[in-house]
């Protein structure tokens, strides 16, 4: 117990320390755009995320789209730790110039879902401030660095943070780094 309790701070003073030279922006978490799509794509060198027919909510500052939350019946593959799994949900961080070379998002079209933009802000309010926070303000990723929050059935909420010098596995739900 108290090695995760231990584990769990450094995870968030490192992520912390990280954000500390990012710009802080306000999001509009009362107007999100909120759209369906046929399928959404975050590809890097060390992780893939597909998913089919899903629903997405933006996350937007002035600087441009910083995030986004997905949910759909989903697949994650993390390269690095081998690991293949189902999804249901995920946060995705990054920096705004940085949108058009990780994601790519077919038959995007904007939708009315006050049920699915409630349950997101309540997810949300947990999720986001996992990494590049100030509070619900979001701090903008340094360019190439991203984060991805996702939720699977086996393993739980997982947290992949990637910056220039490493790439951070955290599983909030065992409290324990990966």
């Amino acid at each position: 117990m108290k090695k995760s309790i231990i584990t769990t701070f450094f995870l968030l003073i490192t992520v912390f320390c990280f954000a500390q030279s990012n710009k802080i922006e306000a999001v509009d978490w009362l107007h999100p755009k909120i759209f369906k799509a046929k399928s959404f794509t975050f590809k890097s060198d060390s992780v893939l995320f597909e998913s089919k027919n899903c629903k997405i909510l933006e996350i937007r500052t002035l600087s441009g789209i910083t995030g986004y939350f997905v949910e759909s019946d989903a697949t994650i593959q993390i390269k690095t730790k081998g690991l293949n799994e189902k999804c249901s949900a995920a946060m995705f961080r990054f920096n705004p110039a940085d949108v058009d070379s990780l994601i790519q998002i077919k038959n995007l079209e904007e939708i009315q879902d006050d049920a699915f933009f409630n349950k997101s802000l309540k997810v949300l309010k947990s999720t986001f401030r996992h990494c590049y926070h100030s509070g619900m303000d979001a701090m903008i990723p340094d360019k190439e660095a991203y984060a991805i929050d996702f939720f699977s059935p086996r393993i739980g909420e997982v947290l992949v943070s990637h910056n220039e010098k490493e790439i951070i596995y955290y599983n909030f739900t065992l409290r324990t780094k990966m």
